[in-house]
């Protein structure tokens, strides 16, 4: 039974990469590895924890046998074997007998399968092995790899012989040198079950080291082993997951392929930056955490602490690793933010500050970006990335209704505020909102979009009416409406405060009519009321409309109708027809509108008749 199951431990020390081929895009780039050459050394038998067992059984007992000689690099396989090779013979007397176990031997070279005979004609003895339990390493022809996928290192081959040994182990180093690359000595442990099929198990196989393409960093990554199936190769790329453990049955040769890659790698940097909708925050609060997650890996968390909402300490960031192009799936998650706050974009852009697409896959629902499929950069600028967070202070979108009115005998624009007036906004559902002591109600307006419109409706008391509305934001931002009439509309804009001011005005007009003879031309003396006068006397009446009150008043009808009663009883009834001197905007009639009257402005009218 061979006693030589196998652990490799790899240790690698790569040279920076120089004079590598150029990648002109964002494709799959061709990188030089150069030849791969190989040797074998150190091969003794231990106690499987690293401690040599007596010398007796190594060297020359252990039958330790090189090809070619240990420590000789070789861009062909490289072997060593050890143990006591087993030896069968069959004897002819007349027919040949039945092959037996004959003995152990030591080979003078490493020993491989082979038979020979004794030469002698009467009753002759055939004799056949199968050689020592050996390990070999064939290089695989490199010249150059194409990042992104694996590339067969070399193949492993175990010959899992029946020898004879007193060593349960074997330890060595198996060198390799892969072009200007870079060297890598693996240990390897061989463990033998002493019966049954032996096993293999690889140790510090998966590592990673560092490699310069075009000035873009990458990462040389020694994969591990597949085992082939037997009869066959290695192929182009791995058949299923390589691991570190291989099984080798007995009395049969094992091949393990040995796998690696050249992948791309991208820095990836996080971004929190505070904004805000709307009206800014008295304060930032600090501790914004993302967490980033990397397959099975720990997750990490970030936590990043803007200070301001513009300008200098907006924003934060730290360094968040790397992601291998097209190959890793890392996942950013930013925790639920405070209260006011909410998360209002993610965005992912390449070292020249493209959005990065394909690649990140966006999910502001579930407050993350995806980076999967990252491609290649094309150049060492774009290949760093960035992931920004903004999140945004939401502040309450507030609306504020100041009632105003003008004291009787104040000038017009000297108006105050005044409490008891009630307003109704359509977004709230709830009961009118009532002006207080200050004159003013305020509320808080659900706008879940950029903007909303409002109505707001008055309650107008008896003797009011509107006169102007005029609404703006409290931070002195352009006004959303300036508008007459009841009700009226509000553009409100999420996250703002804002403020209209109603001012409400009392009408008033005042109409005098007065009764003149006609040759009393300057108005001197108006008739007294009932009093009689002599049928055909000619009169005039006089009309004059004054705005008492403390908004303009417009279209103003003025009407006269008269009812006359004659000596026998009788009654004529009819308007009178009137005049505006000087106006002649307003024509004569039976009843004429006035455009219009500011406060305490009058126009007078006059219309003619015979008694």
């Amino acid at each position: 039974m061979a006693r030589t199951a196998a652990s490799v431990a790899l240790a690698m020390v790569l040279a920076p990469a120089v004079g590598v081929v150029a990648a002109s895009s964002a494709a799959a780039a061709a990188v030089t590895i150069g030849p791969v050459e190989a040797d074998l050394r150190s091969h003794r038998g231990t106690d499987g924890r690293g401690a040599l067992v007596p010398a007796a059984d190594n060297a020359a007992a252990g039958c330790i046998r090189y090809a070619p000689a240990p420590g000789t690099p070789s861009r062909t396989e490289v072997r060593v074997g050890h143990g006591r090779e087993q030896v069968d013979s069959r004897t002819r007397v007349f027919v040949w007998g039945a092959w037996n176990h004959h003995s152990y031997q030591c080979p003078d070279a490493l020993g491989t399968e082979r038979s020979w005979d004794d030469g002698r004609v009467l009753l002759p003895t055939e004799y056949r092995t199968k050689g020592q339990g050996t390990l070999g390493f064939a290089p695989a022809t490199v010249a150059s790899v194409t990042t992104g996928t694996s590339f067969l290192v070399g193949t492993l081959r175990y010959a899992n012989n029946p020898t004879q040994s007193v060593s349960s182990h074997y330890e060595g180093v198996l060198g390799l040198r892969l072009g200007t690359r870079g060297t890598l000595e693996p240990t390897y442990v061989l463990r033998d079950t002493a019966a049954g099929d032996d096993t293999l198990t690889f140790g510090d196989l998966t590592r990673t080291f560092p490699v310069v393409h075009d000035g873009v960093d990458h990462r040389l990554t020694v994969e591990g082993f597949t085992v082939a199936a037997a009869g066959a190769g290695c192929g182009t790329a791995p058949t299923g997951a390589p691991t570190t453990g291989v099984t080798a049955p007995h009395g049969a040769v094992t091949t393990a392929c040995l796998w690696a890659r050249l992948d791309q790698v991208r820095a990836v940097t996080v971004v929190q930056q505070a904004a805000a909708v709307g009206d800014a925050p008295a304060s930032v609060p600090p501790g914004f955490v993302v967490t980033a997650a990397r397959d099975a890996d720990p997750a990490v968390r970030y936590t990043l602490s803007p200070t301001a909402v513009t300008g200098p300490g907006s924003s934060a960031s730290t360094a968040a690793g790397t992601v291998l192009a097209r190959r890793d799936r890392v996942v950013l998650t930013a925790d639920a933010p405070p209260a006011s706050w909410e998360l209002s974009s993610i965005t992912c852009r390449d070292g020249r500050g493209v959005v990065l697409a394909p690649g990140a896959t966006v999910g502001l629902a579930a407050r993350s970006v995806v980076l999967e499929n990252v491609p290649e950069a094309a150049t060492a600028a774009a290949a760093p990335i960035v992931c920004t967070f903004v999140s945004s202070y939401v502040a309450p979108t507030t609306l504020t209704l100041v009632s105003v009115t003008v004291p009787a005998g104040a000038a017009p624009g000297a108006g105050v505020p005044t409490a008891g007036w009630e307003f109704t906004v359509d977004a709230l559902g709830a009961a009118p909102l009532v002006t207080g002591p200050g004159g003013s109600a305020a509320a808080t307006v659900p706008v879940p979009g950029a903007t909303r419109v409002v109505r707001v409706t008055e309650a107008v008391p008896a003797g009011y009416v509107v006169d102007t509305v005029t609404c703006r934001r409290d931070d002195g931002g352009a006004a959303p409406v300036t508008a007459t009439g009841n009700p009226y509309d509000v553009r409100m804009e999420r996250g703002r405060s804002h403020t209209c001011t109603v001012v409400n005005l009392r009408p008033g007009v005042e109409v005098v009519a007065q009764t003149f003879l006609a040759d009393d031309t300057a108005f001197a003396s108006p008739l007294p009321t009932g009093e009689r006068r002599t049928a055909g006397t000619h009169i005039v009446r006089r009309y004059t409309v004054r705005n008492t009150g403390q908004t303009t008043l417009v279209d103003i009808r003025l009407r006269d109708a008269y009812a006359a009663v004659t000596v026998g009883g009788a009654t004529t009834r009819g308007d009178a027809t009137i005049a505006c001197p000087g106006r002649t905007d307003i024509p004569a009639g039976a009843s004429v509108t006035i455009p219009s009257l500011a406060p305490g402005q009058e126009i007078s009218c006059r219309s003619t008749g015979v008694l």
